[in-house]
């Protein structure tokens, strides 16, 4: 019996790939339940990644029962070979080659490679020009239910405490523009289809082509991203003029006019103070989704990539290491920002990242991919525009999602959801061309006895590429699900089980990114056997170097793997530095080494600097922590940790007024922080000033209200001004919350005996009899 009959039966190859093809592109936007244990992106990622393995498998059986492998010759194709070839060129030659090649970051040659393949799959598995519509109208139905499931599961979230809600993350992405440029995308395809199909057929169908139309520009008004207006109101104005050459000027008053209409307007009123950007804030308010994005911008994005082609033109830093550039050619303004310690994975979009990851090469592979697809799109609309009939409408259907999509390459970081979105409509363009006939011709192996053998062994070659990528991906599935049990079990401080989990987890890996993890657990490991081991005994003397042994050699080992990480220098220094302040010989040189290695990759990062300050003060050194801090402050003036050190240092040197200025500089750099206040209501309160202490606790006291810190010493300086009741108050407040606290107890009774807070009981007085005896 044949598993695979002929191409009519629906278990031939054919079909399966089509049926497999529909069913994960068209729930992928909705596959991922918001309350996995798998972070939202990586599940999507393997999701997709296994689909579209198991599609290409079915389409290699058709291709080997075939004996003939065919490929249409579309520009595209070429764009799509050049940022394959130029992807592959920068991640050999990058400094960290298996990471550019295999890491399941965007940029990385696997992920660059897995995308382009997707650009293939229609053209594989369609069959005749409707299947391009009904992709279009079944991704449209989807959308609209993804849509309501997000809309529920985000007014649970807000206004049902169920503990199930509390981990929601969304659907799509977790990023709302991600989430809103989904939905613009939902809005043009719906345009199209309505106009270009479902307008002149039964009213259910025009209900089901408005329905993900209506629900999806609900979404872009209550995320409102400027960006997503341009695009859309491009987009519409585009299919108002193929619609006026369709059917004349009477399209000037359509739908695609409408939302034409809805986009200028909220373009126009894209200001923070106009009044539709006010209410828009409102409800974003009342329904908590915070669209507010991190990321560098043009400027800063620019001065990267200029140093990053200076420094190694033809190739860059190499893929998935943009972070790297951000982190040695930074501008010296960013630290000013709360985002100055944020290793950027990308810059202001993902084309220009490209360019900084890919050098020249890069640049030119992904020009030569800009300009095939341009060509191929407006070649496109010159052949609707010379015959706009319904045979040339599909190249409308292909190429106006591509336009949309292609555009936030340039100014955003899209998420897989509309990456492979623009993939998959890249090859319905390919198909639209075929159909339409732009261009009929084809590469293919032929039909004579040599180029069937060559057909046959090239089909068994993919089948065996595709049987290892699929051993790979579940090999990564298992090692992400462990390394995040290995995190929960940390946690819960179960570290024995953690540390188990996460070295069977590098015993099958070779990754920095797992080493790290596991010297961080061990450190926990450590930290844990000190605090709690009751003796210096031999054995425990023993566990103890084992332990450190331990946390030495996984640091190495992440060490090796990528010497030109800072954080695997710095997880390295740590532990060397924990055991110098227990007294170790030796390791107090080798941490500081070890922090300027780190240094030297990162030498804008001001928290190194603290943190080697922290370690110089842990030693006693107080004047090498003051040079070291006041280094960090000079990367970053209004750096509040490391005003904060300082203060404490001057604080224990007695130099009370200098102590006092550092607090109220960390108090203007970070006027929000309530601990800031507190040392400075402290060392106010040192300084005698106790009224003026006063206020500053209140003030820490109305950042954190909860804050038993400030209450206390509220009660203590209302105490030194002689308002005892108001004090009595305030320590019976504290009291009902510490019913344990035995200070407060003895102050709320000297308090009522009339004594100063901190007063000591007076001795009893002696009596008569006592004196006789």
């Amino acid at each position: 019996m044949q598993l695979f009959t002929d191409k009519d039966s629906w278990l031939s190859g054919d079909n399966l790939a089509r049926s497999l093809f529909f069913i994960i592109f068209l729930l992928f936007p909705m596959i991922v339940l918001p309350f996995s244990g798998l972070y939202l992106e990586s599940f999507k990622y393997l999701w997709l990644s296994l689909g579209v393995v198991a599609i290409s498998f079915f389409c290699l059986i058709k291709a080997y029962k075939n004996k003939n492998w065919r490929l249409t010759k579309n520009p595209i194709i070429y764009g799509l070979l050049a940022i394959v070839g130029a992807t592959f060129l920068t991640a050999t030659l990058s400094e960290s080659p298996l990471n550019a090649l295999l890491s399941f970051e965007k940029d990385s040659f696997f992920s660059i490679l897995f995308l382009s393949t997707i650009a293939f799959l229609p053209l594989a598995i369609y069959r005749v020009k409707d299947d391009l519509l009904k992709f279009s109208f079944l991704l449209g139905l989807t959308s609209f239910f993804t849509a309501l499931l997000e809309l529920v599961l985000l007014l649970a979230s807000r206004f049902l405490n169920w503990s199930i809600f509390k981990n929601y993350q969304g659907l799509i992405s977790l990023s709302w523009f991600d989430r809103s440029l989904f939905f613009g995308l939902v809005v043009v395809i719906s345009l199209v289809l309505f106009e270009f199909f479902a307008r002149k057929k039964s009213w259910r169908l025009k209900v089901l082509s408005l329905l993900p139309l209506i629900i999806s520009m609900l979404f872009l008004v209550l995320t409102n991203y400027l960006a997503v207006w341009l695009m859309l109101a491009f987009c519409s104005l585009a299919l108002i003029v193929f619609l006026i050459r369709r059917s004349g000027w009477v399209e000037m008053i359509s739908l695609p006019a409408l939302i034409l209409t809805i986009s200028i307007v909220f373009v126009i009123f894209s200001a923070q103070t106009s009044w539709l950007s006010k209410g828009v804030n409102y409800v974003q308010q009342s329904l908590r989704v915070n669209i507010f994005e991190v990321r560098p911008n043009w400027s800063s994005t620019w001065a990267v990539t200029r140093m990053a082609i200076k420094t190694d033109p033809l190739t860059g830093v190499g893929p998935t290491r943009f972070w790297r550039a951000w982190d040695l050619y930074k501008p010296k303004g960013v630290n000013d920002s709360p985002y100055w310690n944020t290793d950027f994975n990308y810059g202001i979009g993902f084309i220009p990242s490209m360019v900084t990851t890919g050098g020249l090469l890069g640049l030119l592979g992904w020009l030569a991919f800009l300009l095939a697809t341009i060509f191929v799109v407006a070649k496109s609309a010159l052949v609707f525009w010379q015959k706009p009939d319904e045979k040339n409408s599909l190249l409308i259907f292909s190429f106006l999602p591509v336009v949309y999509l292609l555009s936030s390459l340039i100014f955003r970081i899209p998420g897989l959801v509309n990456l492979a979105l623009l993939f998959i409509f890249l090859g319905w363009l390919m198909v639209a061309w075929k159909e339409t006939g732009i261009d009929s011709n084809e590469w293919t192996t032929g039909k004579d006895e040599k180029k069937i053998g060559f057909a046959s062994r090239l089909s068994w070659l993919a089948f065996i590429c595709l049987v290892l990528i699929f051993i790979w991906l579940m090999l990564n599935l298992f090692l992400l699900l462990l390394s995040q049990r290995s995190s929960t079990l940390a946690s819960m401080g179960k570290f024995d089980q953690s540390v188990r989990r996460l070295e069977l987890v590098n015993l099958l890996s070779h990754s920095d990114f797992y080493e790290r993890q596991l010297v961080e657990v061990k450190f926990l490991q450590l930290s844990n056997f000190v605090n709690t081991a009751t003796s210096s005994s031999k054995d425990n003397q023993e566990k103890f170097t084992n332990y450190f042994n331990g946390i030495k050699t996984t640091g190495e080992k992440a060490v090796k793997l990528d010497p030109n990480n800072y954080l695997n220098w710095l997880v390295l220094a740590r532990p060397y530095a924990f055991v110098a302040t227990l007294g170790v010989t030796g390791a107090e040189n080798i941490a500081n080494s070890f922090y300027q290695k780190a240094l030297a990759l990162n030498p804008h990062n001001p928290g190194i600097w603290l943190e080697m300050g922290r370690f110089s003060l842990a030693l006693k050194k107080e004047d090498e922590a003051k040079d070291r801090i006041k280094k960090a402050l000079d990367l970053k003036a209004n750096y509040l940790g490391a005003h904060l050190v300082l203060a404490q240092i001057y604080l224990n040197n007695g130099s009370l007024n200098l102590a006092v200025k550092e607090a109220e500089d960390a108090v203007r750099s970070s006027p929000n922080d309530y601990n800031a206040w507190f040392l400075l209501g402290y060392l106010k309160y040192e300084q005698g000033k106790v009224e003026e202490a006063t206020q500053i606790f209140s003030r820490s006291i109305q950042i954190q209200p909860d804050f038993a810190n400030a209450k206390y010493y509220v009660g203590l300086s209302l105490d030194r001004l002689g308002q005892r009741e108001e004090a009595l108050s305030v320590f019976r407040e504290l009291l009902v919350s510490n019913p344990d606290n035995q200070l407060l107890k003895k102050i709320i009774s000297n308090l009522n005996a009339g004594r100063s807070a901190l007063a000591e009981p007076e001795a009893p007085k002696s009596t008569k009899k006592d004196k006789k005896k």
